[in-house]
């Protein structure tokens, strides 16, 4: 609840989020206002996630593209269609002709990769996915490569100088400030269309989930600090105790 409290959640809102969370199995309570991930709980969406280790997930592109056809619709709202929206964003698909929407064929483990992440988004009608060649696709026809490039640097500036100012800020500031970008940032790696190498400024977007991954260790070092302070006692305007950046990178494994 003191987390809530410092990102301006109402008290009551956060009360009925986690009463749902805790009876849907996602969550328990360990102690009088803390909560904690159930063991029991389905892990995260590994896609999510795949950010973290891009090399694992990625293989170099021969051309090909991978089509997954959707003539089905979903009735609009419906939570099919909200599933399908999201996922669409999640693995980079866009829409090319007659309902059949691609993207570069550079996952590793191609098409079954794609299908089984979509299978774990609950997407429905993989069976008529396939893996097409076609000339005169070009990768800027379906994304805005100059728009990626800008958010990887925009997003790489905006962390690199929050990892700075963490160290300097009153620990209740710093834990909420870390929050909102860590969200932000994870939002768009998240949705990140994850092209190819020949199809994006990939040092850049290298550059920016390295920033990500440092201030995230900052963030859960902040978090931890601060979940650990008691309330009274704690004075508000003590700046965070942090290591400095190069201490963080040597312990950090990048």
């Amino acid at each position: 609840m003191r987390g809530a409290e410092l990102l301006g959640i109402q008290a009551n809102a956060a009360r009925v989020a986690l009463s749902r969370l805790k009876r849907d199995g996602l969550i328990s309570r360990s102690a009088r206002g803390e909560y904690r991930v159930a063991p029991e709980a389905p892990a995260l969406h590994p896609a999510l996630a795949r950010w973290r280790e891009l090399d694992r997930h990625l293989s170099p592109w021969q051309g090909d593209w991978l089509a997954l056809p959707r003539s089905h619709r979903s009735r609009t709202g419906s939570p099919s269609e909200r599933r399908w929206l999201r996922a669409q964003r999640m693995f980079g698909l866009c829409r090319w002709r007659n309902d059949v929407y691609l993207r570069p064929s550079n996952l590793r483990g191609g098409l079954s990769a794609l299908c089984e992440g979509l299978s774990r988004a609950r997407v429905e009608a993989l069976e008529d996915a396939f893996v097409m060649v076609h000339p005169k696709l070009r990768i800027d026809d379906f994304y805005d490569r100059p728009g990626l490039d800008a958010g990887y640097r925009t997003t790489t500036q905006k962390l690199t100088r929050a990892i700075t100012r963490l160290e300097t800020l009153p620990l209740e500031k710093a834990a909420a400030e870390s929050f909102a970008l860590g969200a932000e940032t994870l939002r768009q790696l998240a949705f990140d269309p994850w092209l190819p190498d020949t199809g994006c400024d990939s040092e850049a977007r290298r550059a920016c989930i390295e920033a990500a991954k440092e201030h995230d260790q900052l963030a859960r070092r902040v978090w931890s600090e601060l979940l650990e302070t008691p309330m009274r006692g704690a004075s508000p305007s003590a700046p965070t105790q942090l290591p400095t950046r190069s201490a963080l990178a040597h312990r950090v494994p990048s």
